[in-house]
């Protein structure tokens, strides 16, 4: 955030504009047993003009009648994400909304936060005093701001919705850190604005993508039978999946071409690049997916491997698993990390396995494979503090995942 005398001033002093400030923003609570999506705050950022009046400024004494203008200059202010964050957190668990800042997913993939919240500071417009006389200076502020709000669907990969918000705070004590202060009352306004905006209440509320979304055709597949197989023969079967820019994991289910991996591994892409382990490659058609579990069913030819088994008996708690992948870069192809499980968890009517086996970024869509070497889930998240792994990662379980896509195995 910017110190004072860091902002540039236009020179001279005039008598300021008046502001009047909007009421403080009052958000009704939702009410009791309301089914609510998790939001995350992510960043924010200013869109303010380069060389334009954003305060005016002036002494304790003289302060509505003498004013400096201030400028605004991009290059003195930096927004703190973590206070921005609290905040958000705050009025959103007040109102009964669900929020976190405790983890980061390596990749978009369901998690208790489906949405991510960005603020765009548009406009804002403050009458700061100041008492120079005091060591350090202090200030005291009113300010009124303009936010658009942009929500991203981690589900749908896409900006939903567009939030546009004004309120004002204001910081009638003088403190040194007043101008601070005064900026982010303005900006706890604008987040109970938010929450109190029908489209905003409306999308946090509506039924999940993927119990209003009409069932996929049932379909069988020439599953293999029972059998044990080495770690190191069944990464023969994971392949990495190419879609647009980005990159993900896979595995080969059925002789024909049939592999698995995340919805958001393919996005809306209908066709996908294969490449195998031993370096062959392929076009891969996107035949069906599921958004809100997160899986997704490609075809592609000429398999360069057998199918692997898949395991739908859950697995045990404190049970070997093996993660096998593209993890980070494609140089990492078939990439292998060892755990156990952890626990089983269930995440807004969603189960999950929990193991502690590595994964990062490029991971998604792979196998999390058992000691016999057959399919017991599908990696889908991996969680974070700070920027740095805590061993709690997410997979589908493997007829979770069967189910969404309506498949049955058949031997």
């Amino acid at each position: 955030m910017a110190a004072i005398g860091c902002v540039a001033m236009a020179g001279g002093a005039e008598a300021a504009p008046s502001l009047d400030l909007p009421p403080p923003v009052q958000v009704a609570p939702l009410a009791a047993g309301t089914r609510v999506e998790g939001a995350k705050f992510v960043r924010g950022a200013f869109q303010l003009n380069e060389g334009a009046t954003w305060a005016y400024t002036g002494s304790i004494l003289t302060c509505s009648l003498i004013s400096s203008p201030l400028r605004w200059n991009a290059a003195d202010w930096e927004l703190d994400p973590a206070r921005l964050g609290a905040v958000f957190r705050e009025e959103s668990g007040q109102a009964g909304f669900a929020s976190s800042q405790n983890v980061n997913l390596f990749e978009t993939g369901p998690s208790s936060e489906r949405y991510q919240v960005a603020a765009l500071i548009t406009g804002m417009d403050a009458r700061l005093c100041s008492n120079v006389e005091a060591n350090p200076v202090v200030y005291s502020g009113r300010m009124r701001m303009s936010v658009e709000w942009q929500v991203f669907d981690s589900v749908r990969r896409q900006i939903v919705a567009r939030v546009p918000t004004t309120a004002g705070g204001e910081q009638k004590r003088y403190t040194s850190d007043g101008v601070e202060r005064t900026f982010y009352d303005a900006f706890r306004q604008n987040v109970r604005a938010l929450l109190a905006s029908t489209q905003y209440r409306e999308l946090m509320t509506q039924p999940t993508q993927e119990s209003s979304r009409p069932s996929l055709p049932p379909m069988t597949f020439a599953a293999p039978p029972p059998a044990v197989r080495t770690i190191a023969s069944s990464a023969g079967a994971v392949v990495t999946i190419f879609a647009g820019d980005g990159m993900g994991s896979g595995f080969l289910i059925a002789g024909d071409g049939l592999l698995l991996t995340n919805h958001h591994v393919v996005g809306s892409a209908r066709y996908v690049k294969v490449r195998w382990p031993d370096g062959g490659e392929g076009v891969g058609e996107v035949l069906r997916s599921d958004p809100g579990r997160d899986v997704a069913l490609v075809r592609t030819s000429a398999p360069r491997s057998s199918p692997l088994v898949l395991r739908t008996l859950a697995p045990r708690l404190g049970e070997a698993v093996f993660v096998v992948g593209t993890p980070l870069d494609q140089r990492f192809q078939g990439s292998v990390t060892k755990g156990v499980v952890s626990a089983t968890r269930v995440y807004e009517g969603r189960a999950y396995i929990q193991s502690d086996a590595v994964v990062n970024g490029g991971n998604s869509g792979g196998p999390l494979l058992d000691e016999e070497g057959s399919v017991v889930g599908i990696t889908v998240s991996g969680m974070e503090i700070g920027g740095a792994p805590v061993g709690i990662n997410l997979f589908i379980p493997i007829d979770d995942a069967l189910r969404a896509l309506s498949l049955t195995p058949s031997r």
